[in-house]
């Protein structure tokens, strides 16, 4: 298992050179000398396509811009070839041009190293483009479970209704940005109900009292929802048909 942090300037070791920080993995690790970490370090940078690799592995991480730096990121992370890489926030620092390469580069890497990967993120159209499985958290617990299609075709909790409501759209007639109203709850003291009972607009004293279990919907042994409320809430919000446009 390895891990993307979300910041890759604050994770990279300013002292130190891309070179020693990635053949330190692998000597550690595997137990490689320093020539063959060295060799298989350039290898994973011509991975994740950082051009002239062999000469750039030897600079440090602020000679690198954002993108080639969390590209530094995903090959360190890939240097022992793990089982399930998780990405948290990824693509959070870098412009939509960038973040886009890097969405398609997660892809291939997917695809070449057969690598599950786990992503943390709250962009929606990250989700919808790379994404096969979802589980939609709210307060430290799982609201809403299924596939990206069913999530984006149907979704069922009024969390995951409120999120999809909230991305701007251009075939909206007019120009608002909705938001779900009020806060996020305290962790230190959640409510004794769902923890999203608070801010939303179906929520009645069951949902304030008891937290609903986490069940398959009907005819849809795969998709899963923690809600008291039976599914017509989805008609009842006819705005939000979900795009992954």
């Amino acid at each position: 298992m390895a891990m993307i942090f979300q910041d890759p300037m604050t994770s990279l070791n300013p002292y130190l050179t891309v070179e020693r920080q990635m053949t330190e993995v692998l000597e550690f690790h595997k137990g490689l000398d320093r020539a063959s970490a060295r060799a298989a370090s350039v290898r994973m940078l011509d991975a994740v396509r950082i051009p002239e690799a062999a000469r750039r592995i030897g600079m440090y991480p602020h000679e690198f811009s954002g993108g080639m730096r969390q590209r530094v990121m995903i090959a360190m992370a890939l240097l022992c070839e793990p089982e399930v890489l998780i990405a948290d926030e990824p693509t959070t620092a870098l412009d939509v041009t960038v973040q886009a390469q890097m969405l398609a580069l997660l892809r291939d890497l997917q695809r070449d190293f057969g690598t599950a990967i786990v992503l943390i993120t709250h962009d929606l159209g990250v989700v919808a483009g790379l994404c096969d499985q979802v589980i939609v958290m709210y307060g430290g617990r799982v609201m809403e479970q299924g596939s990206a299609q069913q999530l984006f075709k149907s979704a069922a909790h009024p969390y995951t209704l409120g999120l999809l409501q909230a991305v701007p759209r251009l075939d909206r007639d007019d120009e608002s940005l909705l938001a779900i109203p009020g806060a996020p709850p305290n962790m230190a003291r959640l409510p004794k109900g769902c923890p999203f009972s608070e801010r939303c607009r179906f929520a009645d004293a069951r949902c304030h009292d008891v937290l609903a279990p986490l069940q398959a919907m009907t005819g849809a042994r795969h998709h899963l929802r923690a809600c008291h409320r039976e599914v017509a809430i989805v008609q009842a919000m006819p705005s939000l048909e979900a795009s992954s446009g």
